[in-house]
């Protein structure tokens, strides 16, 4: 297993003894990598994961990295619910059969489709591991409530999350709901009127119209609210000292913050191609197969750069754009739309960080910069841009807006974006040379937080082709760069 950092290792110490707990660590902390030790400390056999859906292709990687072993992990992301129902009875038995531990991910959204939620009920788990459980904040939210069912007779459970409260500390009774009801009970009425200050409120509504009947006029009730202070208009929340004091002995928080240049994390997040992008994708994967050979083995090399044929890079640009959700007419070189897979995705990604916070988006294409600008705007963060068109650098390194959307050849050397810790690659090209400059961005003098590194991937196509072939070949240059380093020390 690999090694854990010291605030790791005191979440474990902490929460080892308790047998259940909240990892509040922020991203870059390593909350999976602690999770999992967890995991092995508790000698769970039986994990259910559940979480995103852009993380749940994410999990079989990591219980390889840092538990290894035989464990056998499955992505239940696909397939329709019944089949995804049909795996965990037949996955589960196969495991138990070769007297293997196991685990399953599956997506939040996927939990409300019967019969899934009996599935899940039905098996024995050990372990239940809750990752972003902050998108399960609503008390009567029908995922929120599932869960807290199904996590109910499972005696290990762990909650993730790097914002548990991300807009008030109402949000954290749902989450306890899953991991200790006992703390604050099942009430939410309850609960909203001890830990804020209510007061009821006469609002206009519409009712529902009837087959029949004439539209109804509009009608009025009283409904209750959180109370708003008169002086700045923010809500009044009250008891905060008990919340804390409830919620400290299960939780660990951290935001790993070190004067040393701080370590860095990498993260690949999935979306999957609607089923029409698919199509297009599947045919011109065919006829790059037909003509250049096959995709995985050509593009490896044209990373490492023993494949330089035209032919070839020209219909790798074009799997790699209609992975990113556009096709370029072959005749009039018009930009054809497909699908916003990969834009809902950033915005997914943008959506679990604070809304405050600084991100640096790369992407290959200019298409790419135009959906990176529209979601940072929808979103209402503030949009800056370092291309070939626009040169907005030294304005977002003021302070204005926080999304700077880059193009990957325009701001690879010589910029310094440590003004945020995130980066995201919307897209990447085939340069190992870019790749490794763009990563010294916002990993350099001057970065005072842990930086991560996230990587968008349109599932099954040349985005996990490139970024592995990348990733091998920094794994062989890097430790020979290094090597002439210490030998000149």
């Amino acid at each position: 297993m690999t090694e854990l950092w010291p605030h790791q290792l005191a979440a474990v110490e902490k929460l080892a003894p308790l047998g259940r707990g909240a990892l509040f660590m922020e991203m870059g902390d390593g909350k999976t990598r602690t999770a999992l030790e967890l995991v092995a400390r508790w000698g769970c056999r039986r994990v259910l994961i559940l979480c995103p859906l852009k993380v749940v292709r994410v999990w079989p990687a990591e219980f390889a990295k840092h538990l290894g072993g035989n464990w056998q992990v499955g992505a239940l992301d696909t397939g329709t619910i019944k089949q995804r129902c049909g795996r965990i009875l037949t996955e589960g038995l196969c495991a138990a059969c070769d007297d293997a531990p196991w685990a399953a991910a599956i997506n939040y959204d996927a939990l409300p489709y019967k019969p899934l939620p009996a599935a899940l009920c039905g098996s024995q788990w050990d372990c239940i591991i809750a990752d972003e459980v902050h998108r399960m904040k609503d008390p009567s939210g029908v995922g929120s409530l599932l869960v807290a069912q199904i996590a109910a007779s499972i005696p290990h459970r762990l909650l993730l999350t790097g914002t548990p409260m991300p807009h008030s500390q109402l949000d954290i009774f749902a989450q306890w709901r899953i991991l200790a009801p006992e703390v604050f009970g099942t009430d939410w009425f309850r609960f909203q009127r001890h830990f804020a200050a209510m007061e009821q409120k006469t609002i206009w509504y519409k009712p529902k119209a009837r087959p029949g009947k004439p539209p109804p006029k509009a009608a009025q009730k009283k409904v209750w609210v959180i109370a708003k202070d008169p002086e700045t208009g923010q809500p009044v929340y009250t008891h905060t000292a008990e919340l804390q004091a409830k919620i400290a002995p299960m939780a660990f928080r951290s935001n790993a913050t070190e004067k040393t240049l701080p370590p860095t994390t990498d993260q690949s997040v999935y979306c999957l191609l609607d089923p029409a992008t698919q199509r297009v994708y599947h045919d011109m994967e065919q006829d790059f197969v037909a003509t250049c050979g096959p995709v995985e083995e050509i593009m490896r090399g044209i990373v490492a750069g023993t494949v330089t044929a035209p032919n070839a890079l020209v219909k790798g640009l074009r799997l790699a754009q209609i992975a990113n959700g556009f096709a370029t007419d072959t005749e009039t070189g018009d930009i054809i739309p497909l699908g916003t897979e990969k834009a809902d995705l950033l915005a997914d990604v943008m959506a679990d960080l604070p809304p405050d916070e600084s991100i640096v988006v790369f992407g290959r294409f200019v298409e790419d910069l135009a959906a990176i600008a529209q979601t940072a705007e929808a979103q209402g963060r503030g949009y800056h841009e370092v291309s070939g068109r626009r040169n907005e650098l030294a304005v977002w390194q003021s302070g204005a807006g926080n999304v700077l959307g880059v193009q990957l050849q325009a701001g690879g050397v010589g910029v310094d974006f440590t003004r945020a810790r995130y980066q995201v690659y919307y897209s990447l090209d085939y340069v190992l040379g870019n790749y490794l400059q763009t990563r010294k961005r916002i990993h350099r003098p001057g970065q005072t937080r842990p930086v991560t590194y996230i990587h968008l991937l349109a599932a099954g196509t040349v985005d996990e082709v490139i970024l592995k072939a990348l990733q091998d070949r920094e794994a062989t240059v890097v430790p020979i760069v290094e090597g002439l380093a210490e030998q000149d020390a």
